[in-house]
């Protein structure tokens, strides 16, 4: 009887312990990640202010600073697992010195060409413009 017991508890704690970790991974799609950082070309006095969102998801508003002088931080970023239909957006608006621009940061329609590296978009937000993923020869938006 006492083996018949031991099973069990043995069987629902492997249960659990697969259940939390289904719960954590993208199942039939995958998992991105969006980076945006702040080129020293921003300074230091005046923060980039973005303010990120998809159709379910308020990420909130976040300051970012183009210096290393401890005024706060450089960049920004999070992880997401593709709608399982995919089409996934988000959009952020951006704010530095009295420019404002928005614009969509992800599309499930350009994420295979644009987040190639890691399934990762990596925004560079200079002072004149956004490049994405280290291509400083493409410029994707201008302030």
């Amino acid at each position: 009887m006492g083996s018949k017991i031991d099973i069990n508890i043995i069987t629902q704690l492997t249960i659990l312990v697969l259940s939390a970790n289904i719960l954590e991974a993208c199942f039939f799609t995958t998992e991105f990640t969006v980076q945006i950082i702040a080129d020293p070309s921003l300074g230091a006095k005046l923060p980039l202010t973005i303010h990120c969102s998809s159709g379910n998801e308020d990420l909130g508003i976040h300051k970012l600073y183009g210096d290393y002088t401890g005024h706060g931080y450089r960049s920004f970023g999070w992880k997401f697992c593709e709608n399982i239909i995919g089409n996934s957006i988000y959009t952020c608006d951006f704010h530095w010195h009295k420019k404002n621009i928005r614009f969509q940061v992800f599309n499930s329609a350009f994420s295979d060409k644009a987040c190639q590296y890691e399934s990762t978009c990596t925004w560079y937000v200079h002072s004149d413009a956004f490049h994405l993923n280290l291509d400083w020869t493409n410029i994707m938006y201008r302030w």
